[in-house]
């Protein structure tokens, strides 16, 4: 996949995860990956954001505003969040 790609793509939680929010992260339970994940609270931002509608592209706009990173972090930091999701299994991409 090409970097430019990803910034068009919609993701979304994978069905067989339950998570909850405390304190500002996220808990992942997954029987797919067989673990419990905890998310630092940029990774939580985007889980949350990962409503079936929203772009990578608008997550990433809204992380921008909401704790004052730099793009270049941003578009470093977020491929690899949407790397390691999808490798273990619990983000997928919406198919339209």
């Amino acid at each position: 996949m090409k970097r430019g790609d990803l910034w068009k793509k919609i993701y979304i939680h994978s069905p067989d995860c339950a998570w909850r929010e405390i304190g500002g992260e996220v808990f992942i339970v997954s029987s797919k990956s067989g673990g419990v994940h905890m998310l630092n609270p940029v990774a939580s931002f985007i889980w949350t954001h990962l409503d079936g509608n929203s772009t990578v592209a608008a997550i990433a706009s809204e992380l921008e505003k909401e704790f004052d990173v730099e793009n270049s972090t941003i578009n470093k930091d977020i491929p690899e969040f949407f790397d390691e999701m999808t490798k273990i299994g619990i983000v997928s991409e919406k198919q339209l």
